[in-house]
Order: structure tokens, then sequence, then C-alpha cells
């Protein structure tokens, strides 16, 4: 597991108060029913391929449709770990994020990356972008 992937594992689990990380199905229903206060209600017994649609299902219904996610239930259901750390941020910026932005028409990136430079430079991190500054994962610390 990469640096970012373990960062937004941890992230996840935080999220939904596990003390291990956030990377199975079961942690994916907890955290999108925290995120988006629908619950997630898959048949019961329940697969993988269930869980995950029915987390896919409580997105949708909470305002973010799958076709705005960049990764698929299939993916995240078989294990991608790319995939899950890909959806955990895209929760992260529709649930959290952008709502502390509202109205903002996507300047909250840059509200964004100017609270992550001065949360981050006194750990002597530079963040510069949120592509690059983020690959090795200290951009989480």
């Amino acid at each position: 597991m990469s640096g970012n992937q373990q960062a937004l594992a941890r992230w996840a689990a935080h999220a939904v108060g596990e003390e291990a990380s956030a990377s199975g199905p079961e942690e994916l229903c907890k955290l999108v029913e925290k995120l988006t206060g629908k619950a997630v209600q898959p048949p019961s017994p329940a697969s993988a391929e269930d869980l995950v649609s029915a987390a896919f299902a409580a997105m949708e219904e909470a305002g973010l449709p799958a076709a705005a996610l960049t990764c698929s239930p299939s993916e995240v259901a078989a294990g991608d770990k790319d995939a899950l750390a890909t959806l955990h941020w895209e929760l992260a910026q529709a649930f959290l994020i952008s709502q502390q932005f509202p109205g903002g028409g996507g300047q909250w990136k840059g509200a964004m990356l100017a609270w992550c430079q001065a949360a981050c430079a006194p750990r002597g991190v530079t963040v510069t972008d949120f592509h690059r500054s983020w690959q090795s994962g200290m951009g989480f610390c």
C-alpha cells in the first residue's frame, strides 16, 4: 500500500471510529453512512459486491452520482487499493471539503491548498499542489 493509500485508509478509519485501516467493504459502508447520513442497507448475508453496491447507492441518494466518481463499484469490491484511496478522497471532497465552501464554485481548492500549506509548513513539509506534494504521503502528516 502506498503512502497516499495508507493515509487515506487511516483517515477513513478515524472518521468511523475504527482502530484499523478502513479498507474493506464493511468499513466503506460505515464511512458512507457517517459522511452522508444515509443508511447503507445491503442484503443479508452480503457479499463484498453487495456491500459496495449498497454504499454506492447511498452515495447516489445523498447527491454524489456514481458517474461523477473516477472508480467503479467493481474495482472497489475487487479490493483495488488505488480505487479505494480515490474513493476516500472523492468522499472527503464531496461531503467534507466542498461543504466548507458552499457556493464556492471550485474555489475551495485554493483555500484548501492555503490551509494545507499553513498546516504543513511548521513540520517542514512543503505543499505546492494537490498532485506531486501528495505522492509521497507527506502532505497527510
